[in-house]
């Protein structure tokens, strides 16, 4: 099964005691969805929960997951990207959360639009994945929007990719399924923070919306 979140996995592995402008009108009205659609994202955050639930790295456990928050499911943020592997593939230094500097490797460039705009964000691998054979085809996609700070985590939000997802030089980007970091939920974390290519200037209105309940730990 993928595991979401494998990266928080990673991080807290790592550090156990280890994120502008008027909203866009293109973006405020939610798009009318399938029902199948809203059903298949309605499963998804349930297992996703499940796993939350078994997982001994996640911060919230029992009753707390119950305060996590999501936007409405929206096609609109549902795009089919083109995905462009980059020939040079060099250890880059991403900040986190706690002022650290870790080691991730740009592994390609998504190219897509929304509402008719287009956008680039660049997808990362790290050496720690290469390491382990359940992570070997993940690819971490860290990135900030017009919701961070107000809707969202001020810290960015994150999507895991796959590299078996790839076909035909695309491959699906789900905004619905972006996830907070866990510097969200609890202090002692230390969370990748989105570099500056990766900031995207409208708001994403999908995906985890801010924790409704405690943050765990002092700020």
């Amino acid at each position: 099964m993928k595991c979401s979140r494998l990266i928080c996995i990673l991080l807290s592995i790592f550090v156990i005691v280890s994120c502008g402008s008027t909203r866009s009108k293109n973006n405020s009205k939610v798009s009318l969805d399938t029902s199948s659609y809203i059903q298949e994202l309605e499963d998804y955050r349930a297992q996703k929960k499940l796993e939350y639930e078994a997982d001994s790295h996640y911060p919230l456990k029992g009753k707390e997951l119950e305060y996590l928050r999501y936007f409405p499911a929206n096609s609109a943020f549902k795009v089919d990207a083109t995905i462009t592997v980059l020939d040079k593939q060099e250890s880059v230094t991403v900040k986190t959360s706690a002022g650290e500097e870790r080691q991730y490797i740009p592994y390609a460039t998504l190219q897509f639009e929304i509402a008719g705009k287009p956008f680039s964000l660049q997808v990362h691998t790290s050496p720690s994945f290469n390491s382990i054979p359940a992570y070997k085809d993940l690819m971490f996609l860290m990135f900030y929007d017009l919701t961070n700070g107000e809707e969202t985590y001020g810290g960015g939000r994150y999507i895991d990719l796959y590299k078996t997802d790839i076909k035909n030089g695309k491959i699906t980007l789900d905004f619905n399924k972006a996830y907070h970091p866990y510097c969200h939920y609890s202090s002692g974390y230390s969370c990748a923070i989105p570099p500056a290519e990766n900031h995207v200037n409208i708001k994403i209105l999908a995906g985890e919306k801010n924790y409704a309940g405690t943050y765990k730990g002092g700020h």
